[in-house]
């Protein structure tokens, strides 16, 4: 689960630095928007996961 955790967070690193590097090569900003986009949904699941992890920590004792 871990694992797969860290290779989400890696692409989605990825992913955001191109759509930084693309901004700034190219100078259009739907790049930007891109990466509001993909850093919203980023917080919105990283947010689930931690929910997950507190709800199985207070189930366990």
């Amino acid at each position: 689960m871990l694992a797969v955790l860290r290779i989400v967070g890696l692409a989605v690193a990825v992913v955001l630095g191109i759509c930084i590097l693309s901004w700034i090569l190219t100078g259009e900003r739907k790049w930007l928007r891109i990466a509001w986009v993909v850093f919203k949904y980023a917080v919105f699941a990283l947010a689930l996961v931690l929910a997950l992890f507190a709800g199985e920590a207070l189930l366990r004792g």
